[in-house]
């Protein structure tokens, strides 16, 4: 349990009713009453980005945040690194913004490393989120001075907005020959629409809005009350995709947008990744979606084959590049990978459905459920 000192003006808290009971999480922050007036402006937004091992991305990241024309109201920070170098990190930056301006975000920092990855992390950040709008961030980005300004302002479209991401200008085209094999062999729901829009970030400035079905959990944002009771899946976290998994939840009915003037760069560090061959990206998210949620159509169990041909195409041509059968095991494990944890996440959603179900039928009182209901009781 961290117990904070380091003579700055901080309060200390315990949330011990949160999913992270034993966590230690400081506050530091002004209220309403105590900002200036100025250029800069609080919005209704929580931004909740998880951290491990990667003081040096935080930092930038954080800095960042705090160099915006708009600032979250509320900033919750899910460190899990088995050392206080990101704790440091954030404080000091806090510090620094201090003395420069009075506007600051409130700022809850939760510390437990028995958190065990980037959903469990979102999802203990969702349980302290207080503000209207919650926006999911990575560590290693470097937002736009306008960043949370224009996420904001795309929730203000006629049409009404479930949720925002940025756009990512740091995306380069891919080689000609990748391209190629997107258009081929990625069909239906395993085409991914952000990406091409996102090579095409330097053209896309002044656009409005991009409906897409789903967005990228790097600077993703979404309406607090379309979300609230709605939590990641650790599986689908596993396997990489937790941000479409979790789009893919929500349902169709949902409003999803990307917003080309809300800017970032997405670093993508090194540090605190899996180190594998490429292809397994691809193999084991695309296998947990179509389990957990493709699989019931004829097409799109096509589809999907499809696509595992594709990437056994790929993994052939990469084994003969580096004369080695290595991609082709990461291929097929990543693929077996994925279809188990997909099917396991499904068995897992069906049986809390049915738990739901059946017990709303055997409420006492339920008047379907016996005679003791309106039609059975006398005067």
């Amino acid at each position: 349990m961290r117990n904070e000192d380091h003579s700055r003006p901080l309060s200390a808290e315990r949330l011990d009713a949160t999913p992270v009971r034993e966590s230690s999480v400081a506050l530091l922050g002004l209220q309403d009453d105590d900002v200036s007036s100025g250029s800069l402006e609080l919005v209704p937004m929580t931004a909740i980005i998880p951290t491990k091992g990667r003081s040096k991305d935080l930092r930038q990241t954080v800095q960042t945040m705090l160099a915006g024309i708009a600032l979250p109201s509320e900033l919750i920070i899910v460190d899990q690194s088995p050392d206080l170098l990101s704790y440091d990190a954030v404080h000091e930056e806090f510090d620094r913004a201090r003395r420069r301006q009075s506007l600051l975000p409130h700022l809850k920092y939760v510390h437990n490393p028995s958190i065990r990855g980037l959903s469990a992390a979102r999802n203990a950040g969702m349980a302290l989120a207080h503000e209207a709008i919650w926006l999911f961030l990575d560590d290693d980005v470097i937002a736009e001075p306008n960043f949370v300004k224009e996420l904001m302002r795309a929730y203000s479209d006629p049409v009404p907005v479930d949720g925002v991401s940025g756009i990512a200008t740091n995306y380069r085209f891919p080689p000609i020959a990748y391209r190629a094999w997107i258009r081929i062999f990625a069909r239906g729901p395993f085409a991914d629409p952000r990406q091409p829009i996102y090579w095409n970030a330097a053209v896309l400035n002044g656009t409005e809005k991009i409906e897409v079905p789903i967005l990228t959990g790097a600077l993703m944002s979404f309406r607090a009350d379309a979300i609230r009771n709605l939590r990641f899946d650790e599986r689908a976290g596993d396997c990489q995709c937790e941000d479409a998994d979790y789009c893919l939840l929500l349902g169709k009915s949902v409003r999803l947008v990307i917003a080309p003037r809300a800017r970032l760069q997405h670093l993508i560090s090194p540090k605190a990744r899996e180190a594998a061959h490429p292809i397994r990206r691809p193999a084991i998210s695309q296998a947990f979606l179509f389990r957990k949620h493709f699989d019931a159509r004829r097409v799109d169990r096509v589809r999907f084959y499809w696509f595992c041909a594709g990437l056994a195409f790929m993994a052939g041509m990469a084994g003969l590049r580096r004369f080695s059968i290595e991609p082709w095991r990461t291929f097929v494990s990543a693929l077996r990978e994925g279809l188990s944890a997909g099917r396991a996440s499904a068995s897992a959603a069906n049986g809390a459905a049915h738990g739901v179900m059946g017990s709303a039928s055997e409420r006492p009182g339920d008047e379907s459920a016996s005679a003791g209901g309106m039609n059975g009781r006398t005067a």
